[in-house]
Order: C-alpha cells, then sequence, then structure tokens
C-alpha cells in the first residue's frame, strides 16, 4: 500500500517547531510521501529542518488546512501523480504527537476494510466555540484517512478543486 501524508501547517513567525519535525518523521513510518504545506513562509533555514518531507509547499493562509490540502490535491491531480497513491493521510499541526506508534494505529485501521475513510477522534454534537450555533458530530479532520476507492473518485477532486473559495472561517 503506497500513502501520502500531506501535512498542513502554520506558523506566522515563519519557524518550524519541534512538534512538526516530530511528527514528519513519526509520518515516515506510515506514509511512503509527506509533503508539508505551510499557509505561511518559512525564514531562511527553516526548512531545511523538514527533512522528513518530500516536498514542501509554501503559499498564502487562504482556506485555512483546507485550502492547504485542496492546494496539494489540486496539484497532484493535474500533475496525474494523485493515482499512484492508494491512501491519503490529511493533517495537520493542532495535533501533538504521535504519543502510541503510528504503525499500530494503522495495523488497526487496516483491518476494517469496510471503510472509505477513518479519522483518529469524532466529536460529538456540541457549540464548541461558545456561540449560538450547534454542530453536528462529525469526525475531525487533524488527522483524517481517505482510502483508494474514495480518493480516486469523481466527486473526491470534485469537493477539492470548489473548497477553498467557500471558505470563510475555520468551521
Amino acid at each position: 500500500m503506497k500513502r501520502l501524508a500531506v501535512y498542513a501547517t502554520y506558523n506566522p513567525k515563519g519557524v518550524v517547531d519541534e512538534y512538526i519535525i516530530y511528527m514528519a518523521e513519526s509520518l515516515i513510518k506510515v506514509a511512503d510521501d509527506i509533503y508539508i504545506v505551510s499557509n505561511h513562509t518559512y525564514l531562511d533555514g527553516e526548512k531545511e529542518k523538514l527533512e522528513a518531507a518530500s516536498r514542501i509547499y509554501e503559499r498564502a493562509d487562504k482556506g485555512y488546512d483546507a485550502g492547504g490540502y485542496a492546494h496539494v490535491i489540486r496539484l497532484l491531480e493535474k500533475e496525474n501523480k494523485l493515482a499512484g497513491y492508494d491512501e491519503l493521510i490529511l493533517l495537520n499541526d493542532s495535533i501533538f504527537g504521535p504519543f502510541y506508534p503510528l504503525e499500530d494505529i494503522f495495523y488497526e485501521m487496516e483491518r476494517n476494510t469496510k471503510i472509505d475513510f477513518w479519522a483518529v477522534t469524532r466529536r460529538g454534537r456540541s457549540d464548541f466555540d461558545g456561540g449560538d450555533s450547534v454542530y453536528p458530530e462529525h469526525l475531525q479532520i487533524y488527522f483524517y484517512v481517505v482510502r483508494n476507492k474514495m480518493l480516486h473518485s469523481r466527486e473526491f477532486i470534485d469537493y477539492w478543486n470548489g473548497i477553498e473559495d467557500r471558505i470563510t472561517d475555520f468551521r
């Protein structure tokens, strides 16, 4: 199985924090390629800290993490490189760790062949931001895995082609 991890980061100071390096190095154990998409420009010398990365993209902070994911997915689809992967890991820098080996998590999830995607956490119905809105139960996208069938569907590609301009806030 060939996996690609797309790791979205944001640091307005343009630095790479140690926990980002730790996660990228941990991803090597489960992903064949690690593409880091930075919603900012790194300071001189910072990109070199990301030795685990196969590619690094620097871009404007448009569309938050989902905008970063969309940016990379669109480029890979255009270059016809997305077809070379069986799974896509989408994660962002709001996750710390891992505290348990990623290999164990992926091993357990590989045993469940009936799902097209999964995430490490599910959030219940809540008004988590303290406002008037109540958000439905959902899988949290800070660590999300898309499998082959869904990854290569036209609907998946179309979703990412149109999402960036629709994102107006982090919700």
